[in-house]
């Protein structure tokens, strides 16, 4: 079926028969010039037409004009009239493929002329559609148009004028001035066929924002004034490019900050972002602006009475150290208290300069809430107490006997493992309440540390616990550190956690990692012996690099699964060497900025200093070799055997071990 048959003038329908329509135009004329008597006409002069016949866009205006005073012009859709005394046809909406306009021009009432020219109108195509919607826009920020009429390309327009062809992108430039206005128009072909009525008003660059202190790097802790001289205009900031506060004109770096974190700040003019400012400020840890203490070396040893390591430590912990430390072996019965062995543990750390961690739990099955719960440790002991009353009692009989010697109590092991705690969120909340009110009343020197929970599913269930009502009753975040057998995937855990924190309103607290080593996981991520050492010391440089400032290593004697440095067979391994080596670059030592990869060499480094000028600079590569550059200032460096190495030249091959460039021996 024709278009003709179908009952619709398409545009090729009507220039195919322009021919026979000029003939009609031809004989209308011979008529009306005739003279007739009975028409009583005079032939008027022709329209003219601005701009002449052809094809045009919805929304384009036609000008009509005749040159016969008194002459006005009708014009007709298809023989309807449209419009009376009227020379400006503004093309409709409502046209359909294949209409047309023809003008009239009249004396009086009557038609005398019925021009040649006429105005094809396109069909109005799907409108485009905008992302971002229709709106305010900064300087800088993208518009990306589209349309859902095949074919159909997108140009755009500022203020009418076209600042692009064929772009479905629309960048904001810096050239536009206040009140500028971004419209889009959908193209058939190289036609415009409609002009969107969404538009994208793009403020103005306002003035630069000023900082005091300007761009540079701070420690967590220190205050970022902004300010800007646009009148009206406030500060935003971010972190990374997400909004960390709004209205503020003054920034504290928060705990969650890890390494390479940038602050930025951005004027705003009201609800708006109107410029994002060039300066930065790049924030270290708070751990990194003072010297290394030897708390930050933690060593859980479980057989303690028997065995006594060579390294130096400054932290343990209880958890798993035997014989009968635990409160099932502690309160055997009710009323009923077995504290020797704690206080062998007590004595031989205590000569040793080491602080302790007690760990709560292991319930005893005559207090347990669930006495035949199965459990790695023994029946009932991974519920909470049934009655709160004997946890109190325990809690007092315990933290009375230790007091002044023991002052870090961690709530219990691992929670979010249900072997550990087979009770209930609500139980553990009511279970810290409980203990902060009993320890502090006995030592108000102790600090409670919340449940050790692990890399997995910890930071989850710590959410939990802290957002259930249990952030006011503990002085430090515990987690247990666990990933693999690759060191810098601590990265990643450190920051999940502190990520918890900063949502639940506890980023000011300290978090310590209670107990972790490599993998830990069955055999899955144990490393091999040879890059055993080398996990040792990045993983003590990595805590203390992102703000962790006491890790406890789990164990002396865990076998190789459980982070061993000691065996029946052979005693100290290497790994127990790199400790020993670890602490001595480490204690006493400054870290001067994070720990940080190289983005194009992969290459780690962490610059040390001590007083007197000693500069140094643990430097490694994961798990290969690369050939490194060396700063001027280092003239030797320390493997973690302690054996010193000169430098000649200006590189040297660094691999998995991290090595320590000195300026000088190290003391």
């Amino acid at each position: 079926m024709t278009a003709v048959e179908r009952g619709q003038f398409s545009k090729d329908t009507f220039w195919k028969h322009r021919t026979h329509y000029l003939a009609l135009s031809c004989l209308a004329w011979a008529l009306l010039s005739s003279g007739s008597p009975a028409m009583g006409l005079n032939r008027p002069v022709e329209p003219r037409y601005t701009p002449p016949g052809g094809t045009y866009a919805v929304g384009q205006h036609i000008t009509l004009s005749s040159s016969t005073p008194g002459t006005v012009i009708h014009y007709t859709v298809d023989g309807s009239d449209a419009s009376v005394n009227s020379t400006v046809y503004t093309a409709p909406l409502v046209l359909t493929e294949g209409e047309i306009v023809r003008a009239i021009a009249v004396v009086g009432n009557v038609s005398s002329y019925l021009a040649s020219a006429s105005f094809f109108v396109l069909p109005r195509p799907v409108e485009p559609r905008y992302t971002p919607p229709g709106g305010t826009y900064a300087i800088g920020q993208q518009i990306t148009l589209s349309s859902s009429t095949p074919g159909t390309v997108i140009h755009y327009t500022v203020d009418g004028s076209d600042a692009s062809v064929n772009s479905t992108v629309y960048t904001a430039p810096l050239v536009l001035t206040a009140g500028e206005i971004v419209r889009a128009i959908a193209v058939v072909g190289n036609v415009s066929s409609y002009l969107a009525s969404a538009s994208f008003f793009v403020l103005p660059r306002p003035v630069e924002p000023r900082y005091t202190p300007p761009g540079g790097t701070y420690a967590i802790g220190q205050q970022i004034t902004l300010s800007s001289s646009t009148p009206g205009t406030v500060i935003h900031y971010t972190v990374d490019g997400s909004d960390a506060s709004v209205n503020s004109t003054v920034y504290t770096a928060p705990l969650v900050l890890t390494t390479g974190q940038i602050v930025r700040g951005i004027a705003v003019v009201g609800n708006t972002r109107s410029y994002q400012a060039s300066a930065s400020f790049a924030v270290t840890s708070a751990s990194s602006s003072s010297s290394i203490p030897p708390s930050l070396f933690g060593l859980t040893v479980l057989d303690f009475t028997k065995l006594s390591p060579t390294m130096s430590f400054g932290t343990t912990r209880s958890w798993d150290a035997w014989p009968n430390l635990d409160w099932s072996d502690a309160n055997p019965s009710p009323g009923t208290y077995k504290f020797a062995d704690l206080d062998k543990f007590i004595a031989v750390n205590q000569a040793r300069g080491a602080e302790m961690i007690y760990t709560l739990g292991r319930t005893p099955r005559w207090a347990s809430s669930q006495p035949n719960a199965p459990g790695p440790y023994g029946l009932g002991q991974c519920a909470p107490p049934a009655e709160m009353s004997d946890y109190e009692n325990y809690l007092t009989a315990i933290v009375t006997h230790a007091a002044g010697r023991i002052r870090y109590w961690e709530l219990w092991n691992e929670p979010d493992d249900k072997s550990f705690y087979c009770g209930d969120m609500a139980t553990m909340v009511t279970m810290a309440k409980y203990a902060t009110k009993v320890i502090k009343a006995i030592d108000p020197d102790a600090l409670i540390l919340s449940p050790g929970v692990t890399g997995g599913p910890g930071p989850a269930w710590l959410a939990s616990f802290l957002s259930g009502g249990a952030a006011p009753y503990v002085d430090v975040i515990a987690f247990h550190g666990y990933w693999s057998a690759y060191a810098e995937d601590l990265v990643h855990v450190i920051t999940n956690y502190k990520a918890v924190m900063s949502a639940d309103g506890v980023a000011g607290k300290p978090l310590w990692d209670t107990e972790s080593s490599w993998g830990g996981f069955g055999n899955l991520g144990t490393p091999s012996n040879s890059r055993q050492v080398g996990f040792i010391a990045k993983y003590y440089l990595l805590h203390w690099s992102m703000g962790v400032p006491r890790f406890v290593w789990y164990a002396y004697d865990g076998g190789p699964i459980w982070g061993g440095l000691w065996n029946s067979a052979t005693g100290e391994t290497a790994a127990a060497k790199s400790y020993a080596e670890t602490y001595r670059w480490l204690v006493g030592a400054t870290l001067t900025s994070p720990c940080s990869a190289n983005k194009t060499s992969a290459i780690w480094t962490c610059p040390l200093s001590r007083p007197g000028g000693y500069l140094a600079e643990a430097v490694w590569i994961s798990n290969k070799t690369a050939v490194y550059t060396v700063p001027s200032q280092y003239t030797e460096y320390l493997d973690l055997a302690g054996t010193v190495h000169k430098i000649s030249g200006s590189t040297i091959t660094v691999g998995d071990e991290p090595i320590l460039l000195e300026t000088g021996t190290l003391p």
